[in-house]
């Protein structure tokens, strides 16, 4: 299991959030429709995510799995 952890507006926060705004996400960090759910939809790799002091951790399947993430959405 690999960790990604995105700083609270940070570039790609703000460009996730962008992007969770556009697709009609509302509410705040709760799974169903939220945040969480948001980011869980964007890879099936992902294994969890939870927030830590405005911070967003995803944990992926592995390294290669967060790589290509960051890769995607950067």
């Amino acid at each position: 299991m690999t960790e990604l952890v995105i700083a609270y507006k940070s570039k790609l926060d703000d460009k996730l959030y962008e992007l969770y705004t556009q697709r009609g996400y509302r509410g705040d960090c709760g799974y169903r429709g939220g945040w969480f759910g948001f980011i869980r939809s964007l890879d099936p790799k992902i294994i969890s995510v939870y927030k830590r002091n405005w911070d967003t951790h995803i944990a992926f399947e592995g390294e290669e799995y967060r790589n290509w993430f960051i890769l995607r959405w950067s």
